[in-house]
């Protein structure tokens, strides 16, 4: 008996059992269900295989509580609906497809469901699995907008959803909600794999616009893939606008995201995992991506800068000639307790400073400022450790708690851990951080804590570093070097260098002064000057009239 409302493939013999070829009834009762303008029921049970492409006349609305089991060929699609010629305008779909057996990926025309030029429809993506593209979002000449798509399972496919415009149509203001985007350890595991894409495969559409993704997660299993096979959740060849809110980023690529052309102002916003610059290729003409974690929200805030270094490998200088090194508005730490303004276990390079044992930095003032960030150029696996000591309001040096809490708390990205030496082996000491790193540190610091002494050091391998600054997250606060420099940001030295090479007009103060001359021309030699590059300097007399 047929339900005045819908049909089913079993009320047109559709055996139904998963095996058997149920392809002549489902289409049987699609026809059928459009000449008596009914939906079509397929319900829970193993499901109606299909040997072909099945395709939905116009108004036919279909609700899978069992799946379509393909079983035809990998290079056509299973279920199709909607068309170029009309627009199909508020329905709602309950959707299920699955491949028999996972494709190779090698033809996209093997596509789970095509929905064509649909207009402000409910759209209920229960599953689908095992094609080269899983869901294929169209608007072909005309509009696939306003649409309302809720995912779920979308597995072991080569482009799990693929937003495409052609022939001039269009794909914009689409909500997509969810979205389980995997594959399996063992399928195609040679072969690259991606999560979303949005293109107009024949270049008519640029701006595919305004499309909101909500909370998809992708696990696409970077690590069980062999070769140059690749994992990346996001591709946007032809899209500008769009945003991505609270992703999952779990066993992917370092490539989060890649765009091309002139994509453009495309937002993206993880909530598990990490996003940050290096996730993100943008090879657009127009590269504006917006991009950001929860992991990483208050460390990207950053506050107030209140300490720059400036570029240390050009301010930096020899203090003795050859071999002591002075860096203006930093001091230099051999011990926690030690300040000093030189030291020779330092090398100047052309791009950077590099220092193991002895550490740089700086000191701060706390007592209103509690949560700092100390971000660092460095190079690439060179990226040393940061080390933070604490005093309280009479110059004590703390130890490890205050009233059973850490004196420096970081974040579950870089936790600090106390220990009296430096990893290099110096007598420095406080909170370190745990490994060496290019990144950023974030850390907070107890309210009974009223100065602090910023310092960074080599670890495992040597610090190589170009520059620093910090931020207080807080408020300002007041930096200083810990030594007099007698003019802030010049060099201090007791001759003019022997080594290197330096600029004309480079100039370095005595720290040394004493009277020299005989009576009536005493004089203080003040400092020496380069006045022309690489290395000839003169020296600057001040005479004291004694």
């Amino acid at each position: 008996m047929i339900n005045p409302n819908f049909v089913t493939p079993q009320n047109f013999g559709a055996l139904y059992d998963g095996a058997a070829d149920d392809t002549t009834p489902v289409n049987k009762a699609l026809q059928f269900a459009a000449v008596n303008q009914m939906s079509v029921y397929f319900p829970p049970g193993k499901g109606a295989v299909v040997s072909q492409a099945i395709t939905v006349p116009a108004g036919v609305r279909l609700i899978m509580d069992a799946p379509l089991i393909y079983k035809g060929d990998n290079t056509q699609p299973c279920l199709l609906i909607g068309n170029a010629i009309e627009s199909t305008t508020m329905m709602d779909y309950k959707l299920n497809v699955r491949n028999a057996q996972v494709s190779d990926w090698n033809n996209e025309g093997n596509i789970g469901i095509i929905l064509t030029n649909f207009i402000s429809c409910n759209i209920d993506i229960v599953g689908i699995d095992g094609f080269t593209i899983g869901l294929q979002a169209k608007g072909n000449s005309k509009g696939f907008s306003f649409n309302k798509l809720t995912l779920g399972q979308i597995m072991n496919n080569k482009i799990a959803l693929d937003l495409s415009a052609v022939r001039s149509g269009w794909v914009n203001e689409n909500l997509f909600e969810n979205g389980r985007f995997g594959c399996w350890s063992q399928v195609n595991t040679n072969a690259s794999r991606y999560g979303i894409r949005i293109v107009s495969p024949d270049n008519s559409y640029f701006y595919n616009n305004n499309n909101v993704f909500i909370k998809p997660s992708f696990e696409l299993g970077q690590s069980y893939l062999t070769g140059n096979a690749e994992a990346v959740p996001l591709l946007i060849y032809h899209g500008e606008q769009n945003k991505f809110q609270d992703m999952r980023n779990e066993d992917n690529n370092t490539t989060f995201v890649r765009v091309f052309n002139s994509s453009s102002n495309n937002v993206f916003n993880v909530g598990y995992g990490e996003l940050n610059g290096s996730n993100i290729d943008d090879r657009s003409r127009y590269p504006v991506s917006v991009y950001s974690s929860r992991k990483s929200k208050l460390i990207n805030t950053k506050g107030n800068m209140i300490f720059l270094s400036g570029p240390l490998n050009k301010i930096a200088c020899y203090y003795n000639g050859n071999s002591l090194v002075n860096i203006p508005r930093v001091n230099v730490a051999t011990s926690r307790t030690s300040t000093v303004l030189k030291s020779g276990a330092m090398t100047l390079a052309n791009e950077y400073v590099e220092l193991i044992q002895p550490a740089i930095g700086v000191f701060i003032n706390t007592s209103k400022a509690k949560r700092f960030i100390v971000q660092k150029d460095t190079i690439t696996g060179y990226g040393g450790r940061v080390i933070v000591i604490c005093y309280d309001a009479n110059g004590n040096i703390l130890g490890s708690t205050i009233q059973n809490e850490a004196t420096v708390k970081g974040s579950s990205n870089a936790e600090p851990y106390f220990n009296t030496t430096a990893p290099g082996g110096g007598a420095i000491g406080g909170y370190i951080t745990g490994s060496d790193s290019n990144k950023d540190f974030y850390f907070r610091v107890h309210s009974d804590v009223t100065m602090i002494r910023v310092l960074l050091s080599g670890g495992t391998q040597p610090l190589r570093i170009k520059s620093f600054c910090i931020y207080s997250i807080d408020c300002t606060a007041a930096v200083w070097s810990g030594y007099e420099e007698i003019i802030p940001g010049v060099n201090l030295g007791t001759q003019p260098p022997t080594a290197g090479q330096w600029d004309k007009g480079r100039m370095i103060l005595n720290d040394n002064l004493s009277l020299l001359g005989t009576d009536g021309s005493k004089y203080v030699v003040e400092g020496w000057q380069c006045i022309q590059a690489p290395n000839q300097w003169i020296e600057k007399r001040s005479y004291t009239g004694l």
